[in-house]
């Protein structure tokens, strides 16, 4: 599986546009069981797009639900709250089916050329101001291309060519990790991925909880502050760990509010 998300990168930094991905390798690849749970990710992926990509999943099935996905069908978006935390960052998502049967999802995303609004985005007053929004949207639907998409993208950013050339690149990338997990599956005689995942899972849950045991029992405080929206309002970032056994407690309590 692993093998699948890295061949998938490699595609993406050889079919991309812009130097953000084929040269800062600013994306991530990853591949979640039917539920959105994930199963692999590339190797040198953006931590934080590993985080994000299967909760984005997760929000398209709860959009979609599964009879309301289709082999070929494609989700696009970049809504910071269902996805990586701005407009910049598309993500697409490809449902993956076996004999008709919801099995998988691969997913990718990837920081954008241009995505329209103010030349510098951190000067954003408002969401409005940072350019173009998708909402979670099929932009293929059954393999079919949503041109409309396309063509309302294209007139809205600076780099028309570069920005839909790299959503292209993770439309591909999807694909491919899709064949290469039916042959996966093909191979070794298997209809899905569910006990893989399950195993995967069990496996994970049972090394976290045996490094938690490592540390010492108690609570663990920690403050810091960065810049805020202004220079004389500092964002302050709190955090008080309680450890107990196997497990953690955390608590933001004190973290200034956005």
């Amino acid at each position: 599986m692993i093998a699948s998300v890295d061949e998938a990168a490699k595609a993406i930094v050889r079919t991309s546009f812009s130097t953000l991905s084929n040269e800062a390798n600013d994306f991530a690849c990853v591949l979640t069981d039917a539920e959105g749970q994930l199963l692999a990710q590339n190797s040198g992926s953006i931590p934080s797009f590993i985080g994000t990509l299967p909760a984005t999943v997760r929000h398209a099935l709860d959009k979609f639900g599964r009879d309301g996905l289709h082999p070929g069908d494609v989700i696009c978006t970049n809504d910071p709250w269902l996805g990586t935390g701005h407009l910049n960052d598309c993500s697409i998502v490809r449902p993956i089916f076996r004999d008709s049967h919801l099995i998988a999802f691969a997913a990718t995303a990837s920081h954008m050329p241009d995505i329209g609004g103010r030349i510098r985005s951190v000067e954003a007053r408002e969401i409005f101001e940072e350019g173009f929004q998708i909402p979670l949207i099929k932009i293929l639907r059954n393999g079919t291309e949503d041109k409309t998409f396309f063509e309302l993208l294209r007139a809205q950013v600076r780099t028309p060519n570069q920005t839909e050339g790299d959503i292209n690149a993770l439309i591909t990338a999807n694909y491919l990790i899709e064949d290469r997990v039916l042959t996966m599956l093909a191979e070794y005689g298997l209809d899905n991925l569910q006990a893989i995942s399950k195993e995967l899972n069990d496996r994970t849950e049972i090394a976290m909880r045996s490094a938690i045991k490592n540390i010492t029992d108690g609570i663990y405080d920690y403050q810091m502050q960065t810049d805020g929206l202004s220079a004389d309002a500092p964002f302050t970032f709190a955090l008080r760990l309680t450890v107990a056994g196997e497990t953690v407690h955390f608590d933001f309590s004190g973290t200034s509010s956005v």
